[in-house]
């Protein structure tokens, strides 16, 4: 029983270690908003739990006021 647990406690750090370092590598991208086009940069802490498709990421634009989606592109691209 304790083995479970711990066993399963340590799952849980992995996975959230794994969401985290994936929404820091995501605030190093350029995300372009589908909808009007502009580029924004958020930092790692919003978009940590965000719905996504591959490189397309659900988002709120600030410049249009959509929730819509976003596509993520390494800076400099």
């Amino acid at each position: 029983m304790d083995i479970t647990i711990l066993i399963c406690a340590i799952a849980l750090i992995l996975a959230a270690m794994l969401v985290i370092w994936q929404a820091k590598a995501l605030a190093r991208c350029d995300l372009i908003c589908k909808s009007c086009g502009t580029k924004q940069n958020l930092p790692w802490k919003r978009l940590v739990f965000r719905t996504h498709v591959g490189n397309d990421w659900q988002l709120y634009c600030s410049v249009c006021g959509r929730k819509t989606w976003f596509a993520a592109r390494k800076r400099g691209q």
